[in-house]
């Protein structure tokens, strides 16, 4: 019994010394610092639940309401008269001074969308952007294979 007694307390004595080495060892590691604790500057306290106004309800009716605007009279069509600031002898002008194109490509459209993940998506929103040697393009979902063409 005498040895049991012995070896127990011998247990506890190796079981205190390593947690004492182990917090001293924890405390190195973190600096020595201390967590801080500061006081609150200031709290803020709402009404009780029972006090705030549930939510309106709407009331629902079975009548239909019609709710499209009113888009005013309508204008009949003239046909296409042309733009006069770009009349031929403008148009030759702005050409002779900017020169044609050097490449020329067919960009992509919403039926590229439809070839590629089976569905068209409407309105078809073309955007593009030029670079100094490039033009980038996309239709929705569809960009080109190679992102961008060269225009040089």
């Amino acid at each position: 019994m005498e040895s049991q007694a012995k070896l127990r307390l011998t247990v506890a004595c190796a079981t205190a010394l390593a947690l004492i080495c182990i917090s001293e060892a924890d405390a190195a590691n973190a600096g020595g610092t201390k967590p801080r604790f500061t006081k609150a500057v200031a709290f803020d306290v709402s009404r009780p639940v029972r006090e705030i106004a549930p939510p309106r309800v709407r009331k629902t009716t079975d009548e239909m309401k019609e709710v499209r605007p009113d888009r005013g009279p309508t204008v009949t069509d003239a046909g296409h008269a042309g733009d006069g600031a770009l009349d031929a002898a403008t148009r030759a002008v702005i050409t002779e001074a900017i020169g044609a194109p050097l490449v020329s490509f067919e960009g992509l459209s919403n039926n590229d969308n439809f070839a590629l993940y089976g569905g068209r998506v409407n309105p078809p929103d073309p955007v593009g952007d030029v670079g100094p040697s490039h033009y980038v393009e996309m239709v929705n979902l569809a960009l080109p294979s190679t992102t961008s063409r060269a225009l040089c």
